[in-house]
């Protein structure tokens, strides 16, 4: 039996470092979505990225709206990803951090666990470089208020689907099915 979350887990990372590399930008926050409540391939549904946002309470309502769509979807799971300095910025924080670094919540029923991936970028010739550093793993510690808005969002019972990702998608927000998903 494959292991849907270590596989979204890895396709989170190089998507990361490839969009870093494309852009030298980090990626805008995401949620990846799975249903592991469903057959292979169904399990891993999609994931939705963050509409434009402008800086302060606007940015914390369009992360924390990231939860709407796992909500519609019943989803059992969430991946939960920004760029630390990047979230502290939007959300007019001031910046704890030494380095750059991902971070990558593993939301469950019971729980979560934040994978903190440190990195650097570099230039090398007319290349854009990303080296990882030594991740490391926290359970359940408090996270920044809109992760745990959109969390609490996701773990509501919401709306009709349809409607529900009409809407999002009309105020801007990102989203990619999973080919399983669609067929």
């Amino acid at each position: 039996m494959p292991d849907v979350a270590g596989e979204v887990l890895t396709a989170i990372l190089d998507e990361s470092e490839a969009h870093i590399q494309e852009t030298g930008q980090v990626p805008r926050p995401q949620v990846h979505i799975l249903a592991e409540d469903m057959d292979e391939p169904f399990q891993y549904v999609g994931y939705i990225t963050t509409r434009p946002f402008y800086r302060g309470t606007d940015a914390a309502t369009a992360i924390a709206d990231l939860g709407r769509l796992p909500s519609a979807l019943a989803a059992t799971r969430l991946f939960v990803v920004w760029e630390e300095d990047d979230l502290r910025l939007a959300l007019e924080m001031p910046n704890r951090h030494p380095a750059h670094g991902l971070s990558v919540v593993d939301v469950r029923s019971d729980g979560h666990t934040v994978l903190w991936l440190p990195f650097e970028v570099a230039q090398d010739g007319a290349d854009t470089v990303v080296t990882w550093g030594t991740p490391t793993r926290h359970e359940n510690v408090k996270l920044h208020a809109p992760i745990e808005a959109l969390i609490d969002t996701w773990r509501t019972p919401s709306e009709d689907l349809e409607r529900t990702v009409l809407d999002l998608q009309g105020s801007g927000y990102q989203i990619k099915w999973s080919i399983a998903f669609k067929s």
